[in-house]
């Protein structure tokens, strides 16, 4: 080889060993970055005779993206079920049901020792109008779930929309880029962030094409992006009624969570929250309605002159009404209308003696104490085991078709604590694999301070050679001129 092309070979040495190094020292700066994947410089023809390449690997991309989405799911409705679970308090709490139906029990129970005392009957009823409310506001508490999964929905289509105009953008910048030799790695880095926040509503598959294009869809199918952004909308319901699912979750009109969902999605947050809403919230919501209607026709009146009318609501009524709903059939939106009867509750200006003696529904027929005993125990003793009459319970609820009230809510309960514990559990897991799946993501395309660090020295000594290189042949040349000379 000629002096000429020793020297052209070393100064080619040096500019590639200098852009090498350029690349070292980004991977450096950006070690501490989550989303930064390391660069490496690979030798090509263009100018500088180098080119920036990142260490990609799309397999665990695929993979963390997918226990992200998993994650982000199972952690959806945990939360939810975690509130729920707070309206309980635990079984023994005072709050809970099972707590307030035992001191309705034992509040009658004292009422009965003497009947005639207005301060122990005035207790029982204090007791029943505490259990009422503790059903309502259980209910309402349900229903505020219930409408937060629903508004949340529609934020994350909101921010969906946005993230994909955002991504949109990018991935114009490097398809034009890549086809223009520029480097578009950075950018490339920008459109992964992107690509894992839209993994978080949806599960989410990303499919590489020419020029460092990508498509996506959703694990479903459904298209996400395709050269563009495809439009994401929620269509709320009018109103978020007890017992009627919400609104729909929809991508380039195709419903994918909701109501006749066509191409589901089954996980990401969306599909986390419509299971909450739509799925063990609208469950335990119906359970609470059950409680509700059991416990007016466990506290129900009947005719007591044999004139064959019907039974009517005592104790508790619903909308302050005599009607009993059917046995064995759930009514939508009871529990949040469950209360007792004004005629017997002194808050109210009404004779706690009512609840002694009979006709609370305000018809003297049935009135059970006729001869205005004073001390008439026997309503007060059958009303204390009404809690424990089996009852016809609807069995779409989930609990069975034969319970008394106090049994179908120590089961409601327990229904709950189980699809708590068993939220929480999957959210563990799935919270576990996504982190491992990251850090399996970062070992394979992440930056290791210690490999740059080597890899600078190589390069340095590397850059010294060729300059030493460059040196000699400067030396040799030079004294080939004063010979000419």
């Amino acid at each position: 080889m000629s002096l000429s092309g020793v020297l052209h070979s070393a100064r080619f040495a040096l500019d590639s060993t200098a852009a090498q190094t350029s690349v070292v020292s980004r991977n450096i700066a950006g070690a501490n970055d989550a989303s930064y994947v390391r660069k490496f410089a690979e030798p090509s023809g263009a100018a500088g005779g180098t080119r920036v390449m990142r260490a990609e690997s799309p397999a665990v991309f695929a993979q963390a993206n997918t226990a992200r989405s998993q994650a982000a799911g199972a952690s959806a409705l945990q939360d939810g079920l975690d509130r729920m679970r707070a309206l309980l308090g635990g079984l023994d709490a005072p709050d809970s049901t099972a707590s307030r139906i035992n001191a309705l029990r034992g509040s009658l129970r004292e009422a009965a020792i003497d009947a005639s005392d207005p301060v122990l009957l005035g207790r029982a009823v204090d007791a029943a109008d505490r259990l009422a409310g503790s059903i309502r506001a259980q209910a309402l508490g349900v229903a505020d779930v219930r409408a937060d999964a629903d508004a949340a929905l529609g934020t994350a289509a909101e921010r969906m929309n946005g993230v994909l105009s955002a991504f949109e953008s990018l991935n114009s910048k490097i398809v034009l880029g890549t086809r223009g030799g520029q480097d578009v790695t950075d950018l490339m880095d920008q459109r992964d962030v992107l690509m894992k926040e839209l993994g978080g509503f949806v599960g989410l598959k990303v499919t590489p094409r020419a020029d460092n294009d990508v498509m996506l869809t959703t694990d479903s199918g459904v298209m996400l992006f395709e050269t563009r952004a495809r439009p994401v909308s929620f269509q709320p319901a009018t109103a978020l009624v007890p017992g009627q699912p919400g609104g729909r979750f929809l991508i380039d009109g195709i419903a994918v969570a909701g109501p006749g969902a066509v191409l589901p999605v089954s996980s990401g947050a969306v599909a986390g929250l419509v299971q909450l809403r739509d799925g063990t919230a609208m469950t335990f919501e119906a359970q609470l309605d059950e409680t509700a209607r059991m416990l007016v026709s466990a506290f129900r009146e009947s005719d007591q002159t044999g004139g064959g009318k019907p039974d009517t609501a005592g104790l508790f009524v619903i909308d302050g009404a005599a009607t009993i709903p059917p046995d064995g059939m759930r009514v939508a939106g009871l529990a949040q209308r469950l209360a007792v009867a004004d005629i017997v509750n002194p808050a109210k200006g009404g004779d706690v003696f009512r609840l002694r003696d009979g006709a609370i529904n305000g018809d003297a027929d049935y009135r059970v104490n006729s001869s205005g005993a004073a001390n008439f125990a026997a309503r007060l003793q059958s009303l204390s085991a009404a809690t424990d009459t089996p009852l016809p319970a609807d069995p779409a609820v989930g609990l069975g078709g034969q319970r008394s009230v106090t049994e179908f809510a120590n089961r409601s309960f327990g229904w709950l604590e189980e699809a708590r514990k068993a939220a929480t559990g999957e959210a563990e897991f799935r919270g576990i694999v996504a982190r491992r799946a990251d850090e399996s993501l970062a070992s394979a395309t992440g930056v290791s301070l210690d490999a740059e660090m080597t890899r600078l020295l190589e390069l340095e000594r590397s850059y010294a050679a060729s300059a030493k290189l460059i040196s000699v042949v400067d030396s040799m040349l030079g004294a080939l001129m004063g010979a000419i000379r």
